[in-house]
């Protein structure tokens, strides 16, 4: 398990957008559950769970990565302290380097760069339009290397749009007594995909569940899990019959429908609705167990519309294509204007 240091080192060689993007979700996870973060990239590793370690012991290395309320007012590290040292590990991450070496600056300079400016980092690229996640990403460490405590919230919100951009895709194992009975690859949409209840089959027909709670949280890029399952005994085989997935969608008006049921042939549906910063369109699978309707997991893959400063589309058309086993195809087309393809969807 590699330091953050020797995860992503300086120079050309450096890793992609999206191991980046996870590495900072799983720190932003971390912090965001209560886990006090005060070290630098040297005293920080992240295991294949997303579950972040950090050394007992800090030395002159981490004191970089103090929230300024610590170093200059003493102050016990908190959340808040943590949401800074993530801005600078963010940095260090996107750029190779420490920004203290970048720019040239040293600790006991704080006091000084804090009248002059309403954050540590300030970066070109953190302009409120920007919409790459590199870019976006930038900006959250602008965000949250803000004097002011209470302003570094921002940060985190930028974080959860700029990691919004990436794909998370999960590989399922599940396991029986230690033995794989079934492998399937799964899209993660946010914020976490739940598995709790969830059947499979093994090649011979042989029906599994997920009994103890299970969640797979959105990361980006594709990583492996092994869920532990139960075999079904042949009595509640007979009795149960698999969960019925669904394509369903809320509509701008806040109804929900189902459109359609995804069955093992080519389908589609047309939806027509219309679609603005105010009126939204979110599609979502829903499994159901059939023996008693009751939903089982939903999941939300694609919405459209509700951003600010969106163009307003009334009379919207949107084709929704579904080739089994797992793809869907999404299209809008704006009331006499050209089709524009909304996204390539696995499920």
């Amino acid at each position: 398990m590699k330091t953050l240091y020797a995860a992503f080192p300086p120079g050309e060689d450096r890793p992609k957008i999206v191991e980046i993007a996870d590495a900072i979700i799983c720190l932003a996870n971390a912090i965001d559950e209560e886990t006090v973060i005060q070290r630098g990239p040297g005293h920080l590793r992240i295991d294949e769970k997303g579950t972040v370690f950090a050394s007992e012991q800090a030395d002159d290395d981490d004191l970089c990565y103090f929230a300024p309320e610590v170093l200059l007012e003493g102050k016990r590290p908190d959340k808040a302290a943590s949401w800074f040292t993530l801005g600078l590990l963010m940095y260090f991450m996107l750029h190779g380097d420490d920004w203290y070496a970048v720019n040239h600056a040293r600790l006991t300079e704080l006091p000084e760069r804090k009248k002059a400016s309403e954050s540590l980092i300030t970066v070109k690229n953190a302009s409120r339009s920007a919409s790459e996640c590199e870019k976006l990403l930038d900006r959250a460490c602008a965000e949250l290397t803000a004097w002011d405590p209470a302003v570094r919230v921002e940060g985190v919100r930028t974080i959860l749009q700029a990691v919004s951009l990436c794909e998370s895709w999960a590989v399922i194992s599940y396991l029986c007594h230690s033995k794989t009975v079934a492998t399937v690859e799964r899209q993660i949409v946010p914020p976490a995909c739940n598995l709790t209840g969830e059947i499979v089959r093994d090649k011979a027909g042989n029906q599994y569940r997920v009994e103890n709670p299970c969640s797979l949280s959105f990361r980006p890029g594709s990583h492996n899990y092994r869920v532990p399952v139960e075999q079904l005994p042949e009595s509640a085989v007979r009795e149960y019959r698999p969960s019925v997935r669904f394509l369903s969608a809320q509509l701008a008006d806040g109804s929900t429908s189902d459109l359609m049921t995804l069955a093992d042939h080519d389908q589609t549906y047309v939806l027509h609705t219309n679609i603005s910063d105010r009126e939204t369109v979110t599609l979502y699978l829903v499994d159901r167990d059939p023996n008693t309707n009751s939903e089982i997991n939903a999941q939300e893959f694609c919405r459209l519309g509700g951003q600010r400063g969106q163009k307003a589309f009334p009379q919207a058309e949107i084709r929704l294509i579904y080739t089994p086993p797992n793809r869907i195809q999404v299209y809008l087309t704006p009331f006499r204007q050209r089709t524009q393809s909304i996204g390539d969807f696995r499920i």
